[in-house]
């Protein structure tokens, strides 16, 4: 299993609110099919800390507040929060998509995730992630709703309650994807997860 970056306030600070694993899809390091190291998403984060560009995780965190926030504020937002990659497994190459099997056997690590890092709130980013998530102990919640639009939103067993998981278009898409559009979306999520985790 590839282990979650954990920040080292995660647990102790909880950004807006809530204690946030963001979820990401997939990585690419050359050799399709290969297991990527146990470290992966540390070195990920650790790269961005250490000042590697990285547009993905960059939106990821601003995303929160639909505006582009400072370097040390993002560094922040991270260092209080979580980030795991779903799929376990190298893509090789930009542009290369997950197969059945990687979807397969990512869900297992995705639940041990949970179990470890107890999360209130997950931020799953991008549809084909989103249509792959596991089915396997997740419960409905009623769908966030703006104005006549809605969108889903899920809730899975975490050993301290539920994680509360909503998902958006991945931050690389070439879909037209902006704060704009997501930021309400992921704000109004938060109101209702702040909310569900209120009334337990």
């Amino acid at each position: 299993m590839v282990r979650p970056f954990r920040g080292e306030r995660y647990g102790t600070v909880q950004p807006l609110g809530l204690s946030i694993l963001v979820l990401g899809e997939s990585s690419y390091n050359g050799n399709r099919g290969e297991p990527l190291s146990a470290d992966w998403n540390e070195r990920i984060i650790g790269g961005v800390f250490k000042g590697d560009r990285d547009s993905t995780i960059t939106r990821a965190a601003n995303v929160f507040w639909g505006t582009w926030r400072s370097f040390p504020e993002r560094r922040a937002f991270w260092e209080a929060s979580a980030f795991a990659n779903f799929v376990q497994e190298d893509m090789g190459d930009v542009g290369y998509r997950p197969d059945e099997p990687h979807w397969k056997n990512g869900e297992q690590p995705f639940q041990e995730c949970l179990i470890d890092l107890r999360p209130q709130f997950v931020l799953a980013l991008g549809k084909e992630l989103w249509s792959n998530l596991p089915t396997q102990h997740r419960k409905e919640h009623p769908p966030i709703q703006i104005g006549t639009e809605n969108r889903p939103c899920y809730l899975y067993p975490n050993d301290d309650g539920y994680a509360f998981v909503f998902g958006i278009d991945h931050p690389a898409s070439r879909r037209g994807w902006s704060y704009p559009k997501w930021t309400p979306w992921v704000k109004a999520a938060l109101d209702v997860a702040r909310d569900f985790h209120r009334q337990r």
